[in-house]
């Protein structure tokens, strides 16, 4: 999940549309292996949702690295290349996760949405409560918010309800068993627990991760 998560950074720089001059760089941060997050004075970047796969990973990643580097997003043509394009529950309570906690305005957040702008704020640690609404991947979620709280500056928990093993998504047991270990290897502070198992497609009210970060 690293590898892919630093390949989807990879990818977001490759498609990013630069709305001013190269931007006064503050200090340089390593994110996983290889992959290198700069935090500067940016003007809004607009980035396109259909290259690559044209899915959701450019979305979540996206936002991701706008709460780390501070840097305002226009994010256009959503998952261009799915059946249903644009933000379904799990993408929108991404988007909305990653506002609540990188304490950002976002504009034309909404079901069906294939566009969106979001300005991050400062991230701000604390207790979070996010509910999917339907068996959509919370690993998914918790791919979107997590960077931002192992760089909040304090302790977080974050319960996510939705799906916990679905297709095509991280099912818990990898998070709990391969990745998070390596997370903890590079010094992250992190808990990972599952109140009750929810299998695609009927997921389940009681479904939960629940997320602690130190």
């Amino acid at each position: 999940m690293i590898t892919t998560w630093n390949n989807a950074f990879r990818r977001v720089y490759r498609t990013l549309h630069y709305e001013s001059e190269a931007p006064a760089i503050h200090n340089l941060l390593v994110w996983g292996s290889g992959c290198a997050v700069i935090r500067g004075r940016w003007k809004m970047l607009r980035i396109d949702g259909s290259q690559g796969e044209g899915g959701g990973q450019i979305l979540r990643s996206s936002l991701g690295l706008a709460m780390v580097t501070g840097t305002p997003v226009h994010i256009e043509r959503i998952r261009a290349n799915r059946p249903k394009p644009g933000l379904r529950k799990q993408h929108l309570t991404a988007v909305l996760a990653a506002a609540s906690i990188g304490k950002a305005e976002v504009e034309g957040a909404g079901i069906g949405a294939e566009e969106i702008v979001f300005h991050p704020g400062a991230i701000a640690p604390g207790e979070y409560e996010f509910d999917i609404g339907t068996a959509g991947s919370t690993a998914l979620v918790l791919q979107t918010i997590l960077p931002a709280l192992l760089h909040g500056g304090g302790e977080s928990k974050v319960v996510l309800k939705g799906g916990t093993h679905n297709p095509m998504a991280p099912p818990f047991d990898f998070l709990d068993r391969v990745f998070l270990p390596q997370l903890r290897r590079m010094g992250a502070g992190i808990e990972l627990s599952l109140k009750q198992a929810g299998y695609f497609p009927s997921g389940g009210e009681n479904v939960s991760n629940s997320i602690i970060v130190y």
